[in-house]
């Protein structure tokens, strides 16, 4: 398991599509005292960006089209191994759990209700202590 630095704030790389959940989910984790380094709009730049930030999780939209969903979660899995991954989507579909599980996600949500909160608690869940 990755444990930050305590004296350091989780550093997270986000992406979604969606610029309105994007922008909810990332502003609710800046309230939580996480620090978020860069917001990517697609697939690609996650990952570009995930190489050069090494950030300690990413928080990432599983709906976005222009990669496959599950082969990015591997991917990131690969470039950064001892990070953590946490999948949202606001659809409820009974294999996406398994799915994204087997591909190397450390939490899937699933639903809209409470996105945000449920975020942060997988977080804390996460990085006791931070």
């Amino acid at each position: 398991m990755h444990v930050p630095d305590p004296a350091k704030p989780i550093r997270v790389l986000a992406m979604d599509g969606s610029t309105v959940v994007l922008e909810a989910i990332c502003s609710y984790l800046k309230t939580q005292g996480v620090v978020v380094v860069h917001v990517a709009r697609n697939g690609i730049e996650l990952l570009d960006k995930a190489r050069v930030l090494a950030p300690d999780l990413i928080v990432l939209n599983i709906a976005t089209t222009n990669m496959d969903a599950p082969e990015r979660v591997v991917r990131l899995r690969s470039l950064l191994p001892k990070a953590r991954i946490i999948a949202f989507t606001v659809y409820d579909l009974l294999t996406t759990r398994d799915i994204f599980g087997e591909a190397g996600a450390d939490s899937v949500i699933q639903g809209e209700q409470k996105l945000p909160d449920r975020v942060v608690a997988e977080i804390r869940r996460m990085f006791p202590g931070e």
